[in-house]
């Protein structure tokens, strides 16, 4: 009698522990839908839920299908297109396995409503252009698009004010709590005046400022992205960002001088305020608030060059939407 009772106890014990194993597998995927960058080389592979014992006494193993697929068949989830996955995550603790699902609702924000990473330029204000441009991109804003010069548009790109239905992108602190680790991620504390100066030449990187940034005239980016918690300030002539470069600020992003904006994607979370000249060969330009330009511009939108950065539908437009969880 005794030995059952025991037996009974370690086996509900086991059950509880592999609804937690399960529970964490399934959480760890959701973080990778979150994420800007995804890792799915984890998937359908024993996974150890607890370090103090081997995987394979304390365990979970998750596999993603499509929702309208019956025979379940495993996938790695892909963003540029509309899908319902599920998310399967069995937990294994001793004998005792439990199955937690997850259903995951993914969209692009494509035609119509959708996100901003749809368009060359998004204003959730107003919009101003003073200079002269060319356009190969459409130009939304949630206010009034003004412009006072030459405009050059290609034939399919279009001024858009007044748009009311554009998703803006995650809250910055959820923008930054997933920032994507496949580059060497450096994070820094400003000066005393909450300051931090970028000059030189940086590649291959993830700069993180706890404040404003100051980038200094003739720097030079390649493949790198930059997170200020503050304002951007591109002083003077010179500077240089090519190949998936990718600039966030939770303040303003100001310009004065010539800048080569190459294959960038500028994200503010206050207003874009920019004098000079510059050529955006591929990317886009977005601001929660207000988008001044004066001087002379050319501007050039690229899907590739956003996917390669914000990420095809991490944190652009609409976020994944998580739910039912069902147990089993």
């Amino acid at each position: 009698m005794i030995n059952t009772t025991v037996s009974a106890a370690v086996n509900n014990r086991d059950v509880i522990e592999a609804e937690y194993a399960a529970e964490g597998g399934a959480k760890r995927a959701i973080v990778e839908f979150n994420q800007t960058g995804t890792d799915w080389t984890w998937l359908n592979k024993d996974q150890q839920f607890d370090t103090d014992f081997p995987t394979n006494q304390k365990k979970y193993n998750v596999i993603i299908y499509k929702s309208a697929d019956a025979s379940k068949t495993p996938v790695t989830p892909v963003f540029n297109a509309n899908n319902t996955y599920v998310i399967q995550s069995v937990g294994t603790v001793g004998k005792a396995k439990k199955t937690v699902l997850v259903t995951v609702n993914v969209t692009t924000g494509g035609g119509g409503a959708g996100g901003i990473t749809n368009y060359l330029m998004y204003s959730g204000g107003n919009i101003s252009l003073s200079g002269s441009y060319t356009q190969h991109g459409n130009i939304a804003a949630k206010g009034s698009i003004d412009t006072n010069g030459s405009l050059a548009p290609d034939n399919n790109s279009t001024l858009l004010p007044n748009q009311n239905d554009i998703s803006w992108l995650s809250d910055f602190p959820v923008l930054t709590s997933t920032i994507d680790s496949d580059r060497p991620k450096t994070t820094v504390n400003p000066d005393k005046k909450g300051n931090y100066t970028l000059s030189g030449n940086y590649n291959n990187q993830t700069i993180v400022v706890n404040g404003d940034v100051t980038i200094a005239a003739n720097t030079n980016f390649s493949n790198t992205s930059i997170y200020a918690d503050g304002t951007i300030d591109l002083q003077g002539g010179g500077i240089n960002f090519n190949n998936n470069c990718y600039l966030v600020a939770n303040g303003d992003i100001t310009m004065n001088g010539s800048v080569n904006l190459g294959g960038a994607v500028f994200v503010s979370y206050g207003s874009i305020d920019w004098y000079g000249s510059g050529t955006l060969n591929s990317g886009a330009i977005y601001a929660q608030k207000d988008i001044t330009l004066h001087g002379s511009y050319t501007l050039t939108y690229s899907e590739t060059t956003i996917k390669n950065t914000i990420g095809a539908g991490g944190g652009a437009g609409e976020p994944p939407i998580i739910g039912p969880w069902s147990s089993q």
